[in-house]
């Protein structure tokens, strides 16, 4: 039983090797698992350092866009404020209210 589980993984672990087109280091006759994990480690070690650098740049990316829409959108929306004089009475604050109106 062992030794059927001992044969496949065998034949998993050289099918693996031959997709991948990998090559025993020189002088050794065979590619060995710890050979073919130290290859993988630093393939991840060197994936995770350059999706992270990525990422970075397009998050870096998205934010300059938005900024950019932010201020083209504030750019073409420029609202005019007008002080109100608080010690005019109600009548007068809402005559000059209607003429503000009035005028855009």
């Amino acid at each position: 039983m062992e030794e059927s589980h001992l044969e496949n993984a065998q034949k998993s672990f050289e099918t693996t090797v031959g997709y991948f087109g990998m090559k025993p280091k020189t002088g050794e006759k065979e590619v060995t698992p710890s050979y073919v994990f130290m290859v993988w480690f630093e393939f991840c070690s060197d994936f995770k350092t350059i999706w992270k650098r990525e990422s970075k740049n397009i998050s870096k990316e998205r934010l300059k866009m938005a900024q950019a829409s932010v201020s083209k959108l504030t750019s073409e929306k420029k609202v005019e404020t007008k002080k109100i004089n608080p010690t005019a009475s109600l009548k007068e604050r809402l005559r000059q209210k209607e003429a503000s109106v009035a005028t855009n």
